[in-house]
């Protein structure tokens, strides 16, 4: 029933923008798209894929009996399994429930899941920044008469204190949370430790440079897509766009957040006074090459061969 719902809210978010949007520019677009550029960002999808495997393989090498191959195998299976599932839960759901039989610990899988995700996250939020102030001595003009960005800096900033435990931070929340909240926060600020925690900083600061290295290969992917549709924008603009795209995406409220993310570049595009409709079809187009490697994964794990 719960998935019932969610693919009807993506259908009717997805007419809603299409109901705003002008179809006759948006087909005007779609024609200028190249088939050659198309295929290039299929396979730089593709690579974003091994970049994240290779990531995850040194978060469970040590604790998972499991060779890289065998792993590989269940990774790209996993992904497969997310063009259905909301929030990529159902590539976390099928390698928990893989490899706990490798592993002395189930607990120990679902901590590197929460690991993988607050790398995925982190990378994310300091991309953003970095894109920002990239943006305030390049452009000061354009990003200081844009809200927006600079209110979700502010607020990413406060996010990365409070993942962070910077102690005025904490001191701040116990001010002014009640003890219901105090609770909660204490939940999250456990599970945030723990996703924080590992063996080496050495070993953080290398998965955390796969991550950001995965983000930009992502963000280029979806510049290449930017390019066969003939958009001009810079890497920096795009990036904040691609990063707040994502991160609304991670919204479970839709399938695969569906409507959500492309309703969020068409919105953006606006903002940045560029076409709306243009925005929708380079969100489009994007999570469709992202679909499109979800498949593939598939067929790569089918065509590893099992271990003897």
């Amino acid at each position: 029933m719960n998935k019932i719902i969610k693919m009807a809210i993506s259908v009717l978010l997805l007419c809603i923008a299409l109901y705003f949007l002008d179809w006759g520019t948006l087909l005007i677009a779609f024609k200028t798209l190249n088939p050659l550029m198309f295929l290039l960002a299929l396979f730089t999808c593709i690579l974003i894929y091994l970049i994240m495997f290779i990531r995850w393989y040194m978060l469970t090498n040590m604790i998972v009996r499991l060779s890289f191959r065998a792993q590989m195998k269940i990774y790209y299976y996993s992904n497969f399994l997310n063009t259905f599932t909301p929030a990529n839960l159902g590539s976390d759901i099928y390698r928990l429930v893989s490899l706990k039989k490798f592993t002395d610990s189930k607990l120990s899988i679902l901590f590197c899941l929460i690991k993988e995700r607050m790398l995925g996250l982190l990378s994310y939020l300091f991309l953003y920044l970095f894109f920002l102030a990239v943006l305030w001595v390049t452009d000061p003009e354009w990003i200081g008469t844009l809200k927006v960005y600079n209110i979700t800096g502010l607020f990413i900033i406060f996010i990365i204190l409070v993942i962070f435990e910077v102690p005025f931070i904490k001191g701040f929340l116990e001010i002014c949370a009640n003890n219901f909240l105090l609770n909660i926060f204490g939940k999250i600020f456990t599970y945030i430790q723990e996703g924080l925690c590992f063996e080496t900083q050495n070993k953080f600061l290398k998965l955390i440079g796969l991550s950001l290295v995965g983000t930009c290969v992502w963000i280029l992917m979806v510049g290449i897509v930017a390019n066969s549709l003939g958009i001009d924008i810079s890497f920096q603009k795009l990036g904040l766009v691609v990063i707040l795209a994502e991160l609304v995406r991670l919204v479970p409220a839709s399938i695969q957040g569906i409507g959500l993310r492309e309703g969020t570049y068409a919105c953006l595009f606006k903002l940045n006074g560029m076409s709306p409709e243009a925005g929708f079809l380079l969100g489009l187009i994007s999570y469709l090459v992202l679909s499109l490697t979800l498949v593939v994964s598939g067929g790569i794990s089918f065509f590893i061969a099992k271990e003897r």
